[in-house]
């Protein structure tokens, strides 16, 4: 009997999500993490491990941000307490949201862009 009441429980374990929130005004860019495209903001992402994250947005009309973010461990993410956090029957979450603000793409004006270009083809 006790070893049917043990099985059970271990079926019945509890798990661990994370989720990194990553959004931008204006929403709609294009995002990416770690090199890899994620979909446009907002996006959220169930990730597994906790660290460093270089985070990519680009939207046209706009500068591109390019940043690194980092996401610290939660109580239930550290060694022996994580087995004790996934052995009881709860869903752990954790949400960590960033928003990033985009600044508009400076327009150079036609004379300068003439006069360098005139530069680059050396022409007086």
């Amino acid at each position: 009997m006790r070893i049917l009441i043990f099985i059970s429980l271990l079926l019945i374990t509890g798990c661990t999500k994370q989720h990194l929130i990553i959004d931008s005004n204006p929403t709609g860019a294009q995002a990416e993490v770690n090199g890899k495209n994620v979909g446009k903001t907002p996006v959220s992402l169930i990730y597994v491990e906790t660290g460093q994250f270089r985070i990519r947005l680009q939207k046209n009309g706009y500068e591109i941000i390019d940043t690194k973010f980092k996401v610290k461990k939660r109580w239930f993410n550290y060694p022996i307490i994580d087995f004790f956090a996934e052995a009881i029957p709860i869903i752990w979450s954790s949400k960590k949201h960033v928003n990033f603000k985009f600044k508009t793409k400076k327009i150079q004006s036609h004379k300068k862009l003439r006069k360098k270009s005139n530069s680059i083809l050396h022409i007086d």
